[in-house]
């Protein structure tokens, strides 16, 4: 989920059943400063998210999306400490945690040429001089495609 939306892990983290719309493909996430946004949910991720809930989501009494059978919720520790434990099990050497995750997105959307202020609402980004820093990444991949001239 984090790498197909760019959440913040604590975004993730207070999702609630009520607060993703799998039936319309949106989630609403309250971010920082108690900022709301609306980011819409692939059809990939989608269905991915309506198989948790259907199969694998343990039955408790709780409102959040994500949850463990012990506690109910999940938190950001718990997310990295699983994100460590599978890179591991991939023998991976990459060190990848949920911001890399968020990074990563935001990247990608970059590469992909998707219109700044776009990726700016999807980070929930109030500045967009914080979502440019991707750019810089994108112009170092043009730097290097002239240099093959």
């Amino acid at each position: 989920t984090l790498a197909y939306t760019g959440l913040r892990v604590t975004e993730l983290c207070t999702l609630t059943l009520d607060t993703v719309d799998l039936e319309h493909g949106f989630l609403h996430v309250t971010g920082k400063g108690n900022k709301q946004r609306i980011v819409p949910i692939n059809s990939t991720l989608q269905a991915v998210l309506q198989d948790y809930i259907e199969d694998i989501r343990p039955q408790v009494d709780s409102d959040r999306f994500f949850a463990t059978k012990k506690t109910g919720k999940i938190s950001p520790a718990y997310i990295n400490r699983c994100l460590e434990e599978t890179t591991e099990k991939l023998g991976w050497k990459k060190h990848v945690t949920a911001h890399i995750l968020r990074h990563s997105f935001a990247s990608e959307l970059v590469r992909k040429q998707a219109p700044l202020p776009a990726v700016q609402n999807l980070l929930g980004h109030s500045d967009l001089r914080v979502t440019s820093r991707y750019i810089h990444q994108n112009l170092n991949d043009l730097k290097d495609a002239v240099d093959l001239i």
